[in-house]
């Protein structure tokens, strides 16, 4: 009781000084005139910046990425079979090569490739069950580099202006997603064309499910943003209608039709982004990403490939895939080489 009347009445002393301090002000004062009220300072508000990609030339980003397949996937598993688990291990360099009024062209290369065939299906962790084993499938790098190796120019935004190298042909496993553009695993998302506030929702049109508008949407949000960094939630489906012809490329025509795919494809995913806010736009790269991809396609072969004499009339395609992408930074810890000194060499008289 003692303690809070003492409280209450340090209180009062305190507010009745506050009161004469004005007083005491003006008395000190040379002037007598009372000063004039200055005017509120308004805090000034920083616009929403945007977001574009930032490639330094001559500077080669670096990413792993591995992703888990679940599901049946050609050729591995065939109609009736029970779903495969496949574990894919890759790791991706981009390098910049030249700016162009169109964008920045970038040399994408795999530098290595390893493909696991896994008894069980691993955990959201990625381990597998206790006693489940695992298997390397082979498959030589340069038929992966042939498959994976891409140039494409880049838009700021990330958009694909073109892309050149590449072949969906070259690695016979079927995942549901076009393997020639699997580099846009390292810029998953694409940022507003016309310098668009990264605090409003926005969309594309280009994704790691292909291009064609009306036929697949990509969509994208915020969740985070910091002046160095963006956390970007972003959603994608797909309906799929396509004609392949015998070498599993767009069809002319229904004579040059060989198999059909009709179905559904989606990505759902978090990308986070870094670099600097220079002059309202936030500069950089991808720095991780987790995307879930799902797939669920019915193909039906239309004429018999002689060369493909064991495919079935139809099968189904349902592949379900955890996808993380992580930029591989260099070590700050590791030890740069010396230069070594040239040796003296005596000049003969």
């Amino acid at each position: 009781m003692g303690g809070t009347l003492l409280y209450s009445n340090l209180l009062r002393n305190i507010s009745k000084t506050l009161l004469y301090l004005p007083l005491l002000v003006g008395v000190c004062a040379t002037s007598q005139q009372k000063p004039p009220t200055p005017a509120p300072i308004k805090a000034a508000v920083a616009p929403s910046p945007s977001a574009s990609y930032l490639w330094k030339m001559g500077t080669t980003y670096r990413y792993r990425v591995v992703g888990f397949f679940n599901g049946h996937i050609p050729p591995f598993a065939s109609p009736g079979s029970p779903p495969i688990h496949i574990r894919v291990e890759l790791e991706y360099s981009a390098l910049p090569k030249k700016q162009t009024d169109k964008g920045t062209e970038v040399a994408f290369s795999v530098d290595k490739a390893d493909l696991y065939l896994l008894e069980k299906e691993p955990d959201a962790t990625g381990k597998l069950p206790k006693g489940a084993e695992e298997a390397l499938f082979p498959i030589p790098l340069e038929q992966v580099k042939e498959a994976l190796d891409a140039t494409a120019t880049l838009s700021p935004s990330g958009s694909v202006v073109s892309v050149s190298g590449g072949d969906n042909n070259s690695v016979k496993v079927n995942f549901g997603i076009e393997l020639r553009k699997l580099f846009l695993l390292l810029l998953p998302v694409t940022f507003g064309e016309k310098g668009e506030p990264l605090t409003k929702d926005w969309t594309y049109e280009d994704g790691i499910l292909g291009k064609n508008p009306g036929k697949i949407l990509y969509s994208a949000h915020t969740s985070l943003l910091t002046p160095t960094s963006a956390t970007v939630a972003l959603t994608a489906n797909s309906d799929i209608d396509e004609k392949k012809n015998k070498d599993d490329r767009p069809a002319k025509d229904a004579n040059d039709t060989y198999r059909t795919l009709v179905g559904k494809a989606g990505v759902t995913g978090t990308v986070r982004f870094v670099g600097a806010t220079i002059g309202g736009r936030l500069a950089g790269r991808v720095s991780s990403a987790t995307l879930l991809l799902k797939v669920d396609i019915l193909q039906k072969r239309i004429k018999p490939d002689p060369e493909k004499p064991e495919e079935p009339a139809e099968q189904r395609i349902d592949v379900q895939a955890r996808l993380n992408v992580q930029e591989i930074r260099p070590d700050p810890k590791a030890a740069t080489p010396k230069p070594v000194a040239p040796k003296e060499t005596k000049k003969t008289p």
